[in-house]
């Protein structure tokens, strides 16, 4: 599908279906004390989308978290 704006053309593309994973683990001890750790986008997939002249990446790279709570 074709658009013209103002004499440019710009085409329409259709994004396949993909997926992107994540994995945490978390531990509690004793109702007060909790620890959680994971990974986000697991496998490092990346998305290049593109329109005419415009290449983007929408996904975040892989990325880890570390969290800790303490409840008294």
């Amino acid at each position: 599908m074709y658009y013209e704006d103002g004499g440019s053309k710009l085409k329409e593309y259709e994004l396949g279906s993909y997926g992107v994973f994540g994995l945490n683990v978390g531990y509690n001890w004793k109702d007060t004390v909790s620890l959680r750790a994971g990974v986000n986008n697991l496998f490092d997939k990346t998305i290049l989308r593109t329109a005419g002249t415009a290449r983007t990446y929408n996904e975040r790279r892989r990325s880890f978290f570390f969290n800790a709570r303490y409840s008294f």
